[in-house]
C-alpha cells in the first residue's frame, strides 16, 4: 500500500504531464514487433509465453499506465470539490461583499443608462440648434413619426406610448428635482447652523473684550486718583515746590480711564481701547481735526470726544487698529516746539518739570534746532518755578546795563514788557 501511494506520487509529480498516446503507441509498437498476430490468435493468449525480458517491461508500462489514468481521475475528483465548495463559501459569505457587488452592479446600470441615453446628444443637439423652440421640435419629432413610421396609425395606442414616456420623464425630472432641493435645503441648514456658531463666538468675544477693556479702564482710573491724591497732598521739596500735575510716564505721557498718551517734541500718540474684539474700520466713527477729535464705535456714545490741548495738522494726522481692539491715533503738533499737558482739554495734566526729553531725539537734531529746544526746555523749567525765562532774564540783563550807565536817571517806574 505505500509503495502504491509512493508510485502514485511519483506520477502525480512527474509522470501527470506524459500523454497516454506515448504509452498505447509504445506498448502496441513492441507488441507488433515481437509478437505479430498474423495467425489472428488471441494476444492474451500469447502472453504466459512472452520471454520474461519482455513480460516485465509490458506489465511495468500497463501498470504505469493505469496508475497515471487513476492519478488523473483523482484530479478531476479534487478539482471539481474544490469549485463546489469555493461556490458554497461564495454564496454563503460575508453579506457586505454581496452588498458591495450589488451597487457596483447598480452604478454600473445606471452608467450604462446614462451612455444610453446621452448617446444620440450630438445628433439632436444638432437638431435642436435648428429649431426656435420646444413646440418646434416636438412638431418635427411628431412629423418625422407620422411620415415614416405607422405610429398614428393606432392612436390609441400612440397616445398611451406618449403619455407613458412623458410621466417617465417627468417622474425622473421630479426626482431630480427634489433631490436638488433637499441638498440645498441641507447646504442652507448648515451654513445657518454655521452662521450662528460663529455669531456665538463673536458675541462671546465681545463680551470677554467688553469686560477686559472695562476691568483695564477701572484700574487705569484706580491708579489715577491714587496719583492725584498723592499730588494734591504732596509736601513742598527742598526748593518749596510743589508737583504741578500728575507724574508723566516714561513716554512723557499718562494713562486715563479711557485713553492712554504719549508724546514727543513733534507728535502725540493716542491709544483708545476698544470694548470689542476684531474690530474693522466700518464699525469705527472717528474725527480727527484741528481743535477736536473724537474716538469710538458708530451708533454708541463715543469713548474719547472733546477739544485738543493744541493745535495739530489735521491732514497729517492719522489711525490705525492694532490687534484688533485698540485704536492708534498719531497727531502731528502745529507747534512742534512745545510739550502737551494732557491730550483733551480738561482732562487732568500732567507736571513739564517731570518731562524727560530723549537724548537720542535731541542729538538727531541740527544744532539750531536743538540749541531753540534746549532753551525751550529751560524756559518751562522756569516758568514752573516762576523764574524768568531766558528772554525775560535777557531783558533785565539790558535794563540793568542801562541803568548803570545812566545813573541821573529814574527808573523807578520802569517796567519790563
Amino acid at each position: 500500500m505505500h509503495a502504491r501511494i509512493r508510485v502514485q506520487c511519483f506520477l502525480h509529480t512527474n509522470i501527470r504531464t506524459t500523454p497516454p498516446l506515448v504509452v498505447i503507441v509504445f506498448v502496441c509498437v513492441c507488441v507488433l514487433l515481437f509478437f505479430p498476430l498474423s495467425n489472428c490468435m488471441d494476444f492474451v493468449f500469447f502472453l504466459p509465453f512472452l520471454p520474461l525480458p519482455l513480460f516485465v517491461p509490458l506489465v511495468a508500462f500497463v501498470v504505469l499506465f493505469l496508475l497515471w489514468v487513476e492519478t488523473r481521475v483523482v484530479r478531476i475528483l479534487w478539482a471539481n470539490a474544490a469549485t463546489k465548495k469555493k461556490k458554497e463559501a461564495g454564496e454563503g459569505g460575508d453579506c457586505t461583499n454581496t452588498h458591495t457587488h450589488t451597487q457596483k452592479e447598480r452604478k454600473r446600470d445606471r452608467q450604462t443608462a446614462m451612455s444610453a441615453d446621452e448617446r444620440f446628444d450630438t445628433m439632436l443637439l444638432a437638431i435642436a440648434q435648428q429649431h426656435d423652440g420646444i413646440d418646434s421640435i416636438l412638431d418635427t419629432f411628431f412629423s418625422f413619426l407620422g411620415r415614416k413610421t405607422d405610429f398614428f396609425t393606432q392612436p390609441q395606442k400612440a397616445r398611451e406610448s406618449v403619455q407613458r414616456a412623458l410621466e417617465r420623464h417627468l417622474v425622473r425630472a421630479e426626482e431630480r428635482l427634489q433631490k436638488k432641493q433637499t441638498e440645498e435645503a441641507l447646504r442652507k441648514q448648515k451654513d445657518a447652523a454655521s452662521r450662528v456658531e460663529v455669531l456665538e463666538d463673536e458675541e462671546e468675544a465681545a463680551s470677554k473684550a467688553a469686560a477686559k477693556a472695562a476691568a483695564e479702564a477701572a484700574k487705569r482710573k484706580a491708579e489715577m486718583e491714587k496719583a492725584a491724591n498723592a499730588v494734591a497732598n504732596a509736601k513742598e521739596d527742598e526748593d518749596g515746590m510743589k508737583p504741578k500735575g500728575l507724574p508723566p510716564t516714561a513716554g512723557n505721557g499718562f494713562d486715563y480711564e479711557h485713553y492712554m498718551f504719549s508724546q514727543t517734541l513733534q507728535e502725540v500718540e493716542v491709544r483708545v481701547p476698544l470694548p470689542i474684539a476684531n474690530a474693522k474700520g466700518r464699525d469705527l466713527d472717528i474725527v480727527l481735526q484741528q481743535r477736536h477729535m473724537r474716538v469710538g464705535m458708530k451708533g454708541k456714545t463715543p469713548i474719547v470726544n472733546g477739544d485738543l490741548y493744541a493745535a495739530v495738522k489735521a491732514e497729517e494726522c492719522m489711525w490705525t487698529i492694532e490687534d484688533g481692539s485698540t485704536v492708534v491715533i498719531t497727531l502731528t503738533k502745529m507747534n512742534q516746539m512745545e510739550w502737551w499737558k494732557t491730550v483733551i482739554a480738561g482732562d487732568a495734566e500732567i507736571d513739564l518739570q517731570k518731562v524727560v526729553p530723549e537724548n537720542s531725539k535731541l542729538d538727531d537734531l541740527d544744532s539750531e534746532t536743538r540749541q531753540t529746544v534746549e532753551k525751550m526746555m529751560y524756559d518751562q523749567r522756569q516758568k514752573a518755578m516762576g523764574l524768568p525765562t531766558s528772554e525775560e532774564q535777557q531783558k533785565r540783563d539790558m535794563l540793568a546795563k542801562f541803568m548803570a550807565a545812566h545813573p541821573e536817571m529814574d527808573f523807578s517806574q520802569a517796567k519790563i514788557c
